[in-house]
């Protein structure tokens, strides 16, 4: 009784990020590409 591997789901980097990101907006945060954020270059995207 050993692994089998064939039958294993290949889990790659891109479907890391889109459980991360599912994780994310199931918790009220958007997802937004960094270059669709209108800001200076130097600006922080994140105050406290």
């Amino acid at each position: 009784m050993g692994l089998n591997l064939k039958s294993l789901v290949k889990f790659t980097e891109s479907k890391l990020e889109e459980a991360i990101l599912e994780l994310l907006a199931k918790e009220g945060y958007p997802h937004v590409l960094g270059g669709a954020i209108e800001r200076e270059l130097h600006d922080v995207l994140i105050k406290e």
